[in-house]
C-alpha cells in the first residue's frame, strides 16, 4: 500500500471520528455527560479538516496535504423490538482536495460532480472516495450505550474494483465502525461533572492493513460558556500521548522496527448543549513528530514523521431535516 493510500485512510478514519464526536449525549441541569438517544432528533453537521504530512524514509522526504469539507445528517429517536436505539448517519456532501507526493492530485466534489486525478494509477482511490457520496451508516445501540451493530451501506460499494474496496474496507468494516462509535461514546465520562474535573479517553485511529495510531486524550470540564446568547458547556481536549503499531500479519512489505512519536502540539474543545442533549461543536489541532523506523527485506529503513491534523465540526443552522 502506498503512503498516498495511507493518508487517504487517515482522512476516512478522521472523517468518521469527526462526525461521531458530534453524536448526542445526555444532558440534565446537573450536567451529567452520558449517551442518551431517546429523544427524536435530526441534524446536519459540517466538518472541515486539514492534514499535512512530511514523511522521511531512508533520507527522502515526501509531502502530503489534504483539505476536506463534508456535511453529514444524523437521525435518532427510533427503537427496535428489544428497545435498542436505531441511529442513522448519512453523507450529504463532500469536497476533498489532495496534493500527494510527486505532484499527484485528487479532487472529489460531490456538489459539482467532480471526481478526478492527474494520475490514472490513482483512479481507484477516486472511485473509493466517490462511493462515500451516498454512504449511510446504520447503528444499533443498547440502552446502556453499548454499540451492538454498525453497517455501512452505499449503492456503489459493490461495484468498486478490488483495489478501491481495499482503500475503504478496513474503516467501513463493522468491527472498525463499532469501535470508533464506542470510543466517541466514552469520550465523555458518563457521570456528573463540575468545573475542573478531568478524565482520560483512548482513541484508536485505524490506518488500514494493520496500521494503528493510538492516542491518549485528556479532557477537562471548564464550565458553562455563553455562545451567541445560548449557554453551552465547554470541555477542553488535549492529546497527551500517541503510539504507532503495525500488526505482524500486515500485508505491507515493511516491518516496524521501532517508533518514538510524541505530541508536539495539541489542543481543542467541544461544546455540549444541555438543552439539545448533545455535543454541537468540536475543534481540535494535533501535531505529531518523531522517529518511525522500519525494515524491508531485513534491511533497515529509518524514518521520521511530522503529521498535523486540524479538525472542526459544527451544527449547520436551519439545515433541512
Amino acid at each position: 500500500m502506498s503512503w498516498g493510500e495511507t493518508i487517504v485512510r487517515k482522512v476516512i478514519s478522521l472523517s468518521t471520528i469527526a462526525v461521531l464526536c458530534l453524536l448526542p449525549f445526555a444532558a440534565r441541569a446537573d450536567v451529567k455527560m452520558a449517551p442518551d438517544f431517546s429523544r427524536p432528533d435530526s441534524f446536519v453537521t459540517a466538518r472541515k479538516m486539514a492534514v499535512t504530512q512530511t514523511l522521511t524514509l531512508g533520507g527522502v522526504a515526501t509531502d502530503t496535504k489534504i483539505e476536506s469539507m463534508a456535511q453529514q445528517r444524523f437521525t435518532q429517536g427510533k427503537r427496535d423490538a428489544e428497545g435498542n436505539f436505531l441511529l442513522t448517519l448519512e453523507q450529504v456532501s463532500q469536497d476533498i482536495h489532495m496534493q500527494l507526493p510527486q505532484g499527484m492530485t485528487i479532487d472529489v466534489d460531490s456538489a459539482n460532480g467532480t471526481a478526478e486525478t492527474n494520475t490514472p494509477l490513482l483512479q481507484f482511490i477516486v472511485d473509493a472516495l466517490k462511493a462515500l457520496d451516498q454512504l449511510t451508516v446504520k447503528l444499533a445501540v443498547s440502552p446502556e450505550g453499548k454499540v451492538l451493530s454498525a453497517k455501512a451501506e452505499s449503492p456503489t460499494l459493490d461495484n468498486l474494483s478490488a483495489e478501491a474496496k481495499r482503500v475503504i474496507a478496513s474503516q467501513l468494516s463493522e468491527a472498525s465502525l463499532k469501535r470508533s462509535v464506542q470510543q466517541q461514546f466514552e469520550l465523555l465520562p458518563g457521570r456528573v461533572v463540575k468545573p475542573g474535573d478531568f478524565w482520560k479517553a483512548q482513541i484508536d485511529l485505524d490506518l488500514g492493513q494493520g496500521q494503528l495510531l493510538t492516542f491518549t486524550q485528556q479532557c477537562e470540564y471548564v464550565g458553562p460558556v455563553d455562545v451567541s446568547g445560548k449557554t453551552l458547556h465547554r470541555v477542553n481536549i488535549k492529546d497527551t500521548d500517541v503510539k504507532f503499531s503495525l500488526a505482524e500479519n500486515s500485508e505491507l512489505p515493511l516491518k516496524l522496527a521501532d517508533s518514538d512519536l510524541s505530541i508536539e502540539e495539541s489542543g481543542g474543545e467541544l461544546l455540549f448543549d444541555a438543552d439539545a442533549g448533545r455535543v454541537v461543536s468540536v475543534k481540535a489541532r494535533t501535531r505529531i513528530t518523531g522517529d518511525i523506523n522500519f525494515t524491508i527485506n531485513d534491511q533497515p529503513l529509518p524514518g521520521k514523521l511530522d503529521l498535523t491534523f486540524d479538525t472542526q465540526s459544527n451544527d449547520v443552522p436551519n439545515a433541512t431535516k
